[in-house]
């Protein structure tokens, strides 16, 4: 069951980088006053959760190919039954997406809020209130795909530019990876 007091906390603590956060972080407060915690589900909206995957060095960023919705993503998706906390919704996903094994779930920090509207994927009836965690990995670890329209792989900060011209939600988690850490 998913522990509401603690997503609650997550969004109070989060301290908004741009427009958009700030916009959000209101929202993600009224979803989860209604939220189920047993399915994560509201009428108006489905938590889910995503791993912003860096290497250790701060060089690369792992992102995978979706075929499905024909776009270069990071790893994510829908909270499960099991999952108590969205920390670890986000690393099972990196694992179930990706096969990288990453730091505890109490080790990984709030990131990003993002309300995806339900109009990009034909399969989705409502919005996704997302939280994505940054996640740091050693790019040693060889991405392996468990889901076969799923590629996923390191890319240079270059490289995940150009993969994500057409992803404006990902171009500013690029962009916000760039300003947190001074790099170019």
């Amino acid at each position: 069951m998913l522990d509401i007091a603690h997503t609650r906390q997550l969004i109070a603590d989060y301290v908004p980088h741009d427009d958009d956060d700030r916009e959000f972080q209101p929202a993600f407060q009224n979803f989860l006053a209604n939220v189920d915690p047993v399915t994560g589900k509201s009428d108006n909206g489905k938590l889910t959760a995503a791993a912003w995957v860096i290497d250790t060095d701060k060089k690369k960023i792992l992102l995978l190919w979706n075929g499905f919705l024909q776009l270069w993503l990071n790893p994510g998706g829908k909270y499960d039954r099991g999952d108590i906390r969205p920390e670890a919704t986000a690393t099972r996903e990196l694992r179930e997406e990706a096969g990288i094994v990453t730091a505890r779930p109490q080790d990984i920090k709030l990131f990003d809020i993002d309300v995806i509207d339900a109009s990009y994927n034909p399969n989705l009836d409502r919005p996704l209130y997302d939280l994505r965690f940054l996640v740091h990995a050693d790019s040693t670890q060889t991405p392996a795909a468990h889901e076969a329209d799923k590629m996923p792989n390191w890319y240079s900060y270059d490289e995940a530019a150009t993969k994500l011209l057409n992803d404006i939600r990902n171009r500013r988690m690029l962009q916000k990876t760039r300003a947190i850490f001074g790099l170019s």
